[in-house]
């Protein structure tokens, strides 16, 4: 009977371990936005929908997209020493910054300072909207304009302004969003691993989709 029992045990142990190792890790994330409202309440109210304690979504202390770099790349160095100290708490395994185009004259030097700390960027030409307008189809007339995709977005939330949280209407197309944006990448733009850099010279373009893709638990 001891015998018997001392086999068991193994086994038993075998299957805890394979269940660890098979469970699904949510990614411990910081979203920090250029925007301090419409970007922010989107991707809060995305976290709560998956139910994802480990995201901290902010806004950016300026507008520039350079400020939102160093704001993440300071959050990032900080979180790395607060772990170093701590046994519970973990540095972040992605930290992403979300800005629009806009002609902001330093974009490159953003870009390639995020580059240098491995800040992700989810750059969005012309602007954030156009990743809401494809909640609701594919939607990818070249050289669309920030106005023609404000009207475009408005015929779907005629109410919609900036700040807004207008989650139950986009929640429910989340899948169909990121489907439209990566397939807008390789339909029309012939790209399939699509960069800041590539958001940067192909407009209407997004790359929101792979901080979606990103909340995913592996």
């Amino acid at each position: 009977m001891d015998k018997n029992r001392r086999k068991a045990i193994p086994k038993k142990l075998h299957y805890l371990q394979q269940a660890v190792d098979d469970r699904k890790v949510t990614p411990v994330m910081l979203i920090v936005c250029e925007g301090s409202a419409t970007e922010p309440t989107y991707f809060q109210a995305v976290t709560k929908h998956l139910r994802l304690a480990a995201v901290t979504v902010r806004g950016a202390k300026g507008s520039a997209p350079m400020t939102a770099v160093h704001d993440a790349v300071e959050a990032k160095l900080n979180r790395e020493q607060i772990a170093d100290q701590s046994a519970s708490i973990a540095p972040y395994d992605h930290v992403w910054c979300v800005f629009d185009v806009d002609q902001h004259p330093k974009m490159k030097d953003a870009l390639a300072f995020a580059e240098k700390h491995q800040i992700n960027v989810a750059l969005s030409n012309p602007c954030f909207e156009f990743w809401l307008l494809l909640h609701f189809g594919r939607f990818a007339t070249t050289g669309q304009s920030r106005n023609q995709i404000h009207r475009e977005l408005k015929r779907h939330i005629p109410e919609y302004c900036k700040g807004g949280n207008y989650s139950h209407l986009l929640l429910p197309g989340l899948s169909s969003a990121v489907g439209h944006s990566a397939d807008i990448w390789k339909a029309q733009w012939r790209i399939t691993n699509p960069t800041a850099y590539s958001a940067l010279a192909n407009s209407p373009s997004t790359l929101v989709h792979k901080i979606i893709e990103c909340l995913q638990p592996k």
